[in-house]
């Protein structure tokens, strides 16, 4: 009797474990530009694409747009999270 109230006990705890990670929001994201609903100034710089994802400790962000004359661009961050 206690060893079927101990593997309940340890099913449901899992279970909600599982329920609570699947809940938090994942740090890598892939975020696109709609530009209908933009309220974007003409000759200034736009980004469309923005990735952002991480490896342990370390961030990398890739942006890729538009530059204000016009003509493609991309640029590549790199970070680490740290704690003060």
């Amino acid at each position: 009797m206690k060893s079927r109230a101990s593997v309940m006990t340890l099913a449901i705890g899992l279970g909600r474990c599982l329920r609570w990670g699947a809940s938090l929001p994942r740090f890598s994201r892939h975020l696109k530009l709609n530009e209908a609903k933009s309220n974007l100034r003409p000759g200034t710089a736009k980004n469309s694409t923005v990735v952002y994802s991480t490896m342990g400790d370390n961030m990398m962000g890739t942006i890729d747009g538009t530059v204000p004359a016009g003509k493609p661009g991309a640029q590549r961050v790199d970070g680490q999270f740290t704690q003060d």
